[in-house]
């Protein structure tokens, strides 16, 4: 009969610690594959929305897409009136007040719709700021010069 050897205490520890980071190594696998999934999924997302808003003209003089955790928003360049009220708008040190952040970019917006647009404004508020900024330089024809130089 054979006699088998009792592991010590600290190869019993050891073996243990191997298998713990194994488990955990194989679930940082299956999330770095769950983000790279989901990273493919709004890269594609993003490229339809960038085609299907092709007819406005071309992105970042006509139109902008602005991402956030929970989707994407389209704004596009609009009538120079919201322009106007945005710049004409209430200032604090020199910044427009986040309702009139909010106003300018639902005056643009083109996609989602607008309920869920003010639910990503509300969670993520800078994603608005974003939108207003792109339409800011949109309007001053930031792209359009830089592409003309």
């Amino acid at each position: 009969m054979s006699h088998q050897e009792t592991p010590s205490p600290a190869t019993a520890a050891t073996d243990a610690k191997r298998k713990r980071l194994q488990e955990l190594r194989e679930k940082q696998a299956e999330r770095a594959l769950k983000q790279e999934q989901e990273a493919l999924d709004r890269e594609l997302v993003e490229a339809e929305l960038e085609e299907k808003y092709l007819s406005f003209g071309q992105r970042g003089v006509h139109f902008e897409i602005i991402g956030s955790p929970d989707g994407f928003v389209v704004v596009k360049l609009g009538d120079w009136l919201p322009y106007k009220k945005f710049l004409l708008g209430k200032r604090v040190n020199d910044a427009p007040i986040p309702e009139d952040v909010v106003a300018f970019a639902l005056a643009n917006l083109v996609y989602p719709e607008r309920d869920k647009a003010v639910a990503i404004f509300d969670r993520y508020g800078g994603v608005a700021t974003r939108c207003a900024n792109a339409l800011v330089a949109m309007h001053q024809g930031e792209a359009a010069e830089r592409r003309g130089k």
